[in-house]
């Protein structure tokens, strides 16, 4: 009896480790808000920032990190708050994120920002002189990432954001069709139902999740005793699990 006591008085709960995904949400979350605040600084009579954007596309829907629209084009900003070492191209389905011994396969940003260009278009009925850029945290390393078209696709650490869109000098639109813009994004924005939003934001996370984190196989489903479950494909050598 005194010795449960004492275990009630003494003893604590040791902390259940925070779920991968959720980890991931939050690193996003502060990335984001990162860029926002740096956007912020570009001059508002030229640039006009849009941030966390969802709007229709041809199947449900897109969402967009941030949006610069400006007299010197449109600027599709995708964050990916990831650390280590970043391999992978233009074309490529998957890129490699790579921290010591650990290898992380993600969903390839310029594909997905493609697919957000895409809806851009058709919103706003133009096809030029739109921007692709990749923006991932000062923490990693662009080790090898090959683009062949330098001019409207760009993969950059975060340090150069401002930099880069304040490298295109030349006015493309006048500021009757900037503000146009704007406003079809506006526009369009205001057309997704929350159920829409709901579907996008798992989604995104889908993506961002279908890799083991911690040796970087693929997460594939499986049957257990107490239900199903998504289980690494390298195991018995890891033995990663998470519920679905």
């Amino acid at each position: 009896m005194i010795k449960t006591v004492l275990e009630k008085l003494f003893y604590k709960e040791k902390p259940q480790p925070i779920p991968q995904e959720i980890k991931n949400s939050i690193k996003g979350t502060f990335g984001e808000v990162r860029q926002e605040f740096k956007l912020e600084y570009l001059p508002r009579e030229n640039y006009k920032v849009i941030n966390n954007i969802i709007i229709p596309n041809r199947q449900a829907t897109s969402q967009i990190d941030h949006l610069v629209i400006s007299n010197y084009g449109i600027f599709v900003i995708e964050n990916k708050n990831y650390s280590g070492n970043i391999y992978g191209s233009e074309y490529d389905k998957t890129w490699t994120q790579v921290m010591g011994k650990y290898k992380n396969k993600f969903y390839n940003p310029l594909l997905q920002n493609y697919g957000h260009i895409k809806a851009i278009e058709e919103i706003i009925g133009i096809n030029k002189h739109i921007y692709s850029v990749v923006v991932f945290s000062d923490r990693a390393i662009l080790r090898k990432v090959e683009i062949t078209n330098q001019r409207n696709i760009k993969v950059i650490n975060e340090i150069d954001l401002l930099n880069l869109i304040k490298e295109y000098k030349e006015i493309v639109l006048t500021n009757s069709q900037v503000n146009e813009i704007r406003d079809k994004i506006f526009e369009s924005m205001a057309t997704v139902s929350q159920s829409n939003i709901s579907h996008v934001k798992n989604i995104t996370t889908q993506l961002d999740s279908d890799s083991c984190p911690r040796c970087g196989g693929k997460l594939v489903e499986r049957k257990g005793q107490y239900g199903d479950f998504l289980g690494c494909s390298n195991f018995p050598k890891c033995k990663y699990t998470k519920k679905l």
